[in-house]
């Protein structure tokens, strides 16, 4: 990441937000949870994960 930036300096985080909600679909529940974060020049990048909660026992896989 080093060779991307002019002076060599790792960018600078300056906030960091986490939003997290779930819900129910189809019988299932639904969790998401998204991070953004916010650095010094001006960018920012938001990371967003959703996955059903299903119970241990339902014998299906996650989605990939």
């Amino acid at each position: 990441m080093a060779g991307l930036l002019h002076d060599g300096a790792a960018p600078r985080i300056v906030g960091r937000t986490v939003e997290a909600s779930t819900w129910q679909d189809d019988g299932f529940e639904v969790a998401r949870e998204s991070v953004t974060c916010r650095f010094a020049d001006g960018t920012a990048i938001r990371r967003t994960i959703e996955r059903d909660l299903l119970p241990g026992d339902a014998g299906l896989c996650p989605e990939c």
